[in-house]
């Protein structure tokens, strides 16, 4: 969301808070642009009139066409965590959006006018390096604490732990898209691997279910990254959206066995072939000290005791009337393999994380839209904030 003024050798930067100043016509949010700014580039998403929602009118702000490039030379990002362009009301339903999945309609046209993207995707193994490195420092931890006090497990827990087991987990993430190695049979020994200091056999059912995220984004029942309408019913109000995100964890891993359950394949008895033994033998080797050190930080590094869980809601939950995936371009992306390229991440699946920016580097036009710098902030926003719940969510009846 970019604007200029008409001196194109020296364009003044306008910043969101001066572009917004937002008059209201008939229950259309209309934008009036200072002097010397040039209306949007984008035409704003509109309804046919027949698409009716509960949050039609919420946004502050016109929204910028997410199947348009910016043509605007100076590339500007733009905070979704800016009050002045999010939504004003909480909606009462999802999103119920008629478009197919978006990322593979932007897929296709940014291949068009940047061929050579093509050449970032493929697996890095870079990757599979930093993963080890977590593992190891999981393992050596696992035996520092198994004879310290309490106490100093919890925290210890919550300092390091929370962030490695995050940090894993989103390692299990780039697994899922086979992008540590070129083939498939590496990826899928290695997830055994990585999955060792979870403690709980979970690499092969996140695969299951993560890939339908991506080819049925927004599809109830198949797109289980989606609340369920008992989730958004239940936790609505600040206490109750504080409730759900501390216990995100449970909800995450619970919800697929309800809405879409799946029988158990051979890559996920064997994860937890694998899995099992390895609990028992730090159990009866270190304590159940050291197995707290894991479990407790896979749960509090996933809840909002840590900050970077603010990704799970900073990625699709609809902050901006219109708009279903957002990207955090913040310092926290080192250690969840850039995971917060979330735009170029859905565009792209089949790029590395690591090699993430490299998308955005090339294509840049196509992500000038609203973003985040601040995961913590995300968090905050979404259980104090009046104009946010568990409904801001897009929706489709088919991808």
């Amino acid at each position: 969301m970019t604007t200029t003024t008409e001196d194109s050798t020296a364009p003044a930067k306008v910043t969101i808070e001066e572009t917004a100043k937002v008059t209201v016509e008939e229950g259309t949010p209309k934008v009036d642009l200072p002097e010397g700014a040039t209306k949007p580039q984008s035409e704003p998403i509109e309804d046919d009139g027949k698409d009716h929602t509960p949050t039609e009118d919420m946004n502050r702000l016109v929204h910028f066409n997410a199947l348009e490039p910016s043509h605007v030379g100076t590339i500007k990002d733009v905070s979704a965590a800016n009050k002045l362009i999010q939504r004003k009301y909480a909606p009462k339903d999802f999103h119920w959006s008629k478009s197919a999945e978006i990322h593979r309609i932007r897929r296709k046209q940014i291949i068009e006018a940047h061929p050579e993207i093509l050449k970032v995707q493929g697996a890095d193994n870079k990757g599979a390096i930093f993963a080890t490195c977590t593992v190891l420092i999981q393992f050596i931890m696992c035996v520092v604490v198994r004879n310290w006090s309490w106490p100093s497990v919890i925290f210890a827990t919550w300092l390091v732990s929370g962030f490695m087991e995050h940090s894993i987990v989103m390692g299990g993430h780039e697994l899922s898209h086979d992008m540590f190695f070129k083939t498939r049979i590496y990826n899928r020994i290695f997830s055994l691997f990585l999955n060792l200091p979870v403690g709980v056999a979970m690499m092969a059912t996140f695969r299951r279910y993560h890939l339908d995220h991506h080819t049925s984004q927004g599809v109830p029942g198949v797109d289980v990254d989606l609340p369920t309408r008992l989730e958004a019913n239940l936790f609505q109000h600040k206490f109750g959206k504080f409730f759900w995100a501390l216990n995100q964890p449970f909800f995450y891993s619970l919800r697929p066995l309800f809405v879409h359950p799946l029988p158990m394949n051979f890559y996920e008895l064997v994860n937890w072939l694998v899995q099992i033994p390895f609990d028992i033998i730090v159990v009866k080797y270190l304590g159940w000290k050291s197995f707290f050190y894991l479990i407790g930080g896979l749960f509090m590094g996933l809840s909002i005791f840590n900050p970077i869980s603010g990704h799970f809601i900073a990625e699709h939950y609809e902050f901006v009337y219109g708009q279903e995936t957002y990207s955090y371009y913040g310092p926290a992306n080192w250690i969840v393999y850039n995971v917060g390229l979330h735009n170029e991440h859905h565009d792209f699946p089949n790029v590395a994380g690591f090699n993430l920016w490299k998308v955005k580097a090339i294509a840049p036009e196509w992500y000038d839209m609203p973003s985040y710098t601040s995961w913590s902030k995300v968090l905050y926003q979404f259980i104090t904030g009046e104009n946010l719940n568990l409904y801001c969510r897009v929706m489709r009846k088919h991808a």
